[in-house]
């Protein structure tokens, strides 16, 4: 009762409402400063309450219960550092929130930081429905999004994501399946065919009501120039994913963005549309 007091006491004052968090975004510093000196030794557990709610706010769970978040407030400034990381997420989360069961879909990103958090919103994503997790990325992709899961602010804001890395998630690298792709002097299907196999198997022992997978293969094959196996790709995952007896969600990553010429040619194979982040 004592925080509902004093949010709406906030809210008449300021025009900040914690359940509209664009409401907080330009104000965060003020409003951080304004509660230490008002509220002194209250102000720590007020912010864990004020970050909680904001994190519930931005999230795209069903079940969207304050319990389910972590956000522990220690120093001025840390309201401000988890405003910034959701406001880097609310793109990806927007996107895949609207994604729905078999959608096979693209995503363009041209800056590097956002890779980690949209392969998280969408592992998020696999975990709430019991899916098996599937990613199909780069040696390099793979330790950054390691190092993301492990830093300090992933841990304290979001208990969850030390978690979307575990025996359900399935993690293939492009060294895995093709060794060097720009020293590959032939291409074969086989090998990315026979990892989505042994994905699907995996899935039924366990189980799982599906597959999510993201990959970033194919847009590596197109970032090096090499759009007819690219292209390969993409319809040969498409047509075996199809016979699947299972319900599997594709989100196709591009770090590159597709030109006009190359587009259409994608887009048959790519019902769920192409989002840009």
């Amino acid at each position: 009762m004592a925080y509902e007091v004093v949010s709406l006491h906030i809210k008449s004052k300021s025009g900040i409402d914690f359940s509209r968090p664009e409401t907080v975004v330009g104000n965060v510093k003020v409003l951080e400063d304004v509660l230490h000196k008002t509220f002194r030794d209250s102000t720590v557990v007020l912010m864990d309450k004020i970050g909680n709610s904001l994190l519930a706010a931005f999230s795209d769970s069903d079940n969207n219960s304050k319990s389910n978040y972590d956000f522990q407030y220690s120093q001025l400034g840390d309201l401000a550092i988890l405003i910034e990381g959701l406001l880097k997420r609310n793109d990806c989360i927007e996107i895949i929130s609207k994604t729905q069961e078999g959608d096979h879909f693209i995503v363009n990103y041209t800056d590097k930081d956002k890779l980690s958090n949209l392969l998280v919103s969408f592992l998020e994503r696999g975990a709430q429905k019991n899916c098996l997790n599937v990613l199909i990325i780069s040696e390099d992709e793979k330790q950054r999004l390691q190092s993301f899961l492990s830093s300090s602010n992933a841990v304290r804001h979001e208990k969850s994501m030390m978690n979307l890395m575990d025996k359900n998630t399935l993690v293939v690298t492009h060294g895995d399946l093709y060794g060097d792709l720009d020293a590959a002097s032939s291409f074969s299907l086989q090998p990315f065919v026979e990892g989505l196999n042994r994905a699907r198997e995996l899935a039924i022992q366990r189980k799982m009501s599906g597959l999510n997978i993201a990959g970033t293969l194919a847009g590596a094959l197109y970032c090096k120039g090499k759009f007819e196996q690219c292209l390969q790709i993409e319809e040969q995952g498409h047509e075996a994913l199809h016979q699947f007896s299972m319900p599997s969600t594709v989100m196709c990553i591009y770090e590159r963005p597709v030109d006009e010429q190359h587009r259409t040619p994608l887009l048959k194979c790519h019902m769920g549309g192409h989002h840009q982040v």
